[in-house]
């Protein structure tokens, strides 16, 4: 049976074709993305073996741009070099590694401000309580008063209150009517300029047994003047 490109499907000569040392299939050089004056390990995989065995043994590994360029300085290739599709793909694993560590950075800003905002919200939420309460009292008291309020008329003892008030203004009125009795009225006292009515009057008190203040006198009608016909 002719011997195939694994890549292509084409026919590969033994002598100027590489073989895989895992599925042992020829690939052209070209296909392999190997140069042709390249030196080959003796453990070269071509790409699929290698996808295999990256899924059998379930780890995820990252290729770095490092990694798919040649090393060393006998330009040994297989494991050490790959090709075209698989310098793409390593390009493709950086980036997205690079995108899914910044949406880390990212989702760990955001929990730390959702952190931040709950306490903020608790605090509120607790302050709202607290003046919650505080209208509640408020309401309370301003009830009972209101309450005390309309049961005072219907108090038996608030009648006696206002029967005690009104027989207090009743002696009141009645003692200024016997104040008014005790009044003392002079007439006839001619007022003269540079004299003194009232000290006229505290005089005449003082000469029947009296005694009056200046603020106990009040003067009542109009300056009379001495007429001399």
């Amino acid at each position: 049976m002719a011997n195939k490109c694994g890549a292509c499907g084409r026919f590969a000569s033994t002598i100027d074709s590489i073989k895989c040392s895992n599925c042992t299939h020829l690939f052209h050089r070209k296909c392999a993305s190997i140069p042709i004056d390249g030196r080959i390990s003796n453990k070269w995989q071509c790409s699929g073996c290698k996808a295999k065995n990256v899924c059998a043994s379930g780890v995820n590994t990252i290729a770095t741009p490092s990694s798919c360029s040649s090393g060393g300085t006998d330009t040994e290739f297989g494991d050490a070099q790959l090709g075209s599709d698989d310098g793409g793909r390593c390009e493709t694993n950086v980036d997205l590694a690079n995108e899914l560590k910044l949406i880390r950075e990212q989702l760990t800003t955001i929990a730390r401000e959702m952190v931040y905002f709950r306490q903020e919200i608790t605090n509120i939420n607790s302050n709202v309580s607290e003046i919650s309460n505080r209208v509640s009292d408020v309401e309370k008291r301003i009830a009972c008063l209101e309450q005390q309020a309309t049961d005072l008329p219907s108090q038996p003892g608030a009648s006696k209150v206002e029967d005690s008030i009104a027989e207090l203004k009743c002696r009141l009125n009645e003692r200024d009517q016997e104040l008014l009795l005790n009044d003392l009225e002079i007439s006839g006292v001619i007022e003269q300029k540079g004299e003194n009515p009232v000290h006229l009057v505290t005089m005449l008190a003082a000469k029947i047994g009296t005694e009056l203040d200046e603020r106990d006198v009040q003067h009542n009608g109009k300056w009379r003047q001495d007429i001399v016909g």
